[in-house]
């Protein structure tokens, strides 16, 4: 994306390194079969973003009757990550 706002890679790495970042990427669910099928899904989501090389917190939003955990962890982060799986629950009149 900052690429594609034509700043240059010196810049952004001077963003990589010095500012903290919340990456919310909503609705994963919808593109799943895409980029299950992909030709370069030999790595987890997180791994083929380099989502790693930014001072940052990544969230990842998916329904539930899409992908279930064993997906999540087998497409988006696989087992070798510090992470947490949240379940929200629809909401109630109460």
């Amino acid at each position: 994306t900052l690429q594609g706002k034509n700043i240059n890679k010196a810049s952004i790495e001077a963003i990589r390194e010095k500012a903290y970042f919340v990456f919310i990427m909503d609705g994963f669910d919808e593109i799943f079969d895409k980029y299950s099928q992909s030709d370069n899904n030999d790595t987890y989501f997180y791994d083929r973003f380099n989502l790693n090389q930014w001072n940052a917190k990544v969230i990842v939003t998916c329904r539930s009757n899409v992908l279930n955990d064993d997906d999540i962890k087998t497409t988006l982060i696989g087992v070798n990550h510090n992470n947490a799986m949240m379940h929200l629950w629809p909401f109630t009149q109460q």
